[in-house]
Protein backbone atom coordinates (compact mmCIF):
# COMPACT_ATOMS: atom_id res chain seq x y z
CA UNK A 1 0.00 0.00 0.00
CA UNK A 2 1.05 3.69 -0.76
CA UNK A 3 0.07 6.99 0.98
CA UNK A 4 0.89 10.03 1.54
CA UNK A 5 1.95 10.91 5.04
CA UNK A 6 1.40 14.68 5.28
CA UNK A 7 -1.65 16.21 6.69
CA UNK A 8 -4.19 17.69 4.25
CA UNK A 9 -3.20 21.38 3.52
CA UNK A 10 -0.56 21.87 5.85
CA UNK A 11 2.42 21.12 3.69
CA UNK A 12 5.27 19.01 4.92
CA UNK A 13 3.70 17.92 8.38
CA UNK A 14 3.39 13.79 8.70
CA UNK A 15 -0.02 12.90 10.50
CA UNK A 16 -0.62 10.55 12.57
CA UNK A 17 -3.12 8.30 10.58
CA UNK A 18 -0.34 6.27 8.78
CA UNK A 19 1.53 5.80 11.86
CA UNK A 20 -2.16 3.61 13.71
CA UNK A 21 -1.88 2.05 10.40
CA UNK A 22 1.52 0.73 10.25
CA UNK A 23 1.13 0.48 14.14
CA UNK A 24 -2.45 -2.07 13.57
CA UNK A 25 -0.97 -3.76 10.64
CA UNK A 26 2.79 -4.53 12.48
CA UNK A 27 4.13 -3.17 8.76
CA UNK A 28 7.21 -1.15 8.37
CA UNK A 29 6.92 2.67 6.85
CA UNK A 30 9.45 3.39 3.98
CA UNK A 31 9.24 7.46 3.56
CA UNK A 32 9.89 7.40 -0.45
CA UNK A 33 10.61 10.80 -2.55
CA UNK A 34 10.53 11.21 -6.39
CA UNK A 35 11.78 14.01 -8.11
CA UNK A 36 12.69 15.05 -11.34
CA UNK A 37 15.07 17.39 -13.04
CA UNK A 38 12.19 18.68 -15.66
CA UNK A 39 9.18 19.59 -13.43
CA UNK A 40 7.00 22.90 -13.04
CA UNK A 41 6.38 23.31 -9.36
CA UNK A 42 2.81 24.93 -8.51
CA UNK A 43 2.31 27.80 -6.34
CA UNK A 44 -0.59 25.44 -4.17
CA UNK A 45 -0.62 24.96 -0.46
CA UNK A 46 1.92 21.71 -1.09
CA UNK A 47 4.41 22.85 -3.62
CA UNK A 48 3.37 20.12 -5.59
CA UNK A 49 5.39 20.07 -8.67
CA UNK A 50 4.43 17.96 -12.64
CA UNK A 51 6.58 15.72 -14.00
CA UNK A 52 7.72 16.65 -17.33
CA UNK A 53 9.16 14.01 -19.81
CA UNK A 54 12.51 13.41 -20.96
CA UNK A 55 14.42 14.67 -17.81
CA UNK A 56 16.25 12.52 -14.67
CA UNK A 57 14.32 11.18 -12.41
CA UNK A 58 15.19 10.52 -9.20
CA UNK A 59 14.03 7.93 -6.10
CA UNK A 60 14.77 7.81 -2.79
CA UNK A 61 13.65 5.42 0.11
CA UNK A 62 14.71 6.00 3.84
CA UNK A 63 15.12 3.42 6.38
CA UNK A 64 11.54 1.84 7.54
CA UNK A 65 10.24 3.49 10.46
CA UNK A 66 8.63 0.62 12.53
CA UNK A 67 5.78 1.43 14.98
CA UNK A 68 5.47 -1.13 17.77
CA UNK A 69 2.05 -2.51 18.25
CA UNK A 70 1.48 -1.69 21.92
CA UNK A 71 3.07 2.30 21.25
CA UNK A 72 1.99 4.58 23.93
CA UNK A 73 1.00 8.30 23.04
CA UNK A 74 4.76 9.82 23.20
CA UNK A 75 5.65 7.30 20.75
CA UNK A 76 3.13 7.59 18.62
CA UNK A 77 4.68 11.11 18.02
CA UNK A 78 7.94 9.55 18.55
CA UNK A 79 7.50 8.08 15.09
CA UNK A 80 5.34 10.30 13.45
CA UNK A 81 8.15 12.96 13.98
CA UNK A 82 10.83 10.51 12.63
CA UNK A 83 8.86 10.06 9.49
CA UNK A 84 8.33 13.31 8.83
CA UNK A 85 12.02 13.82 9.35
CA UNK A 86 12.83 11.39 6.87
CA UNK A 87 10.21 12.42 4.47
CA UNK A 88 12.09 15.94 4.77
CA UNK A 89 15.84 13.77 4.17
CA UNK A 90 14.33 11.86 1.24
CA UNK A 91 12.77 14.98 -0.90
CA UNK A 92 16.07 17.13 -0.49
CA UNK A 93 18.59 13.98 -1.45
CA UNK A 94 15.53 12.99 -4.33
CA UNK A 95 16.13 16.57 -5.72
CA UNK A 96 19.87 16.79 -5.52
CA UNK A 97 20.22 14.07 -7.56
CA UNK A 98 17.76 14.94 -9.60
CA UNK A 99 19.42 18.48 -10.26
CA UNK A 100 22.68 16.80 -10.09
CA UNK A 101 23.47 18.78 -7.42
CA UNK A 102 25.22 15.93 -5.84
CA UNK A 103 26.21 12.96 -9.32
CA UNK A 104 27.38 9.86 -6.58
CA UNK A 105 24.29 8.43 -5.06
CA UNK A 106 26.83 7.63 -2.45
CA UNK A 107 27.14 11.52 -1.29
CA UNK A 108 25.79 12.87 1.64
Amino acid sequence: MALTADVPKVARVAGLGVIKLAQLSGRPIYPVAIATSRRVVLKNWDRSAVNLPFGRIAIVVSDPVLVPSDADDATMEHCRATVEKRLSQVTKRAYEIADRKHRHAGAP
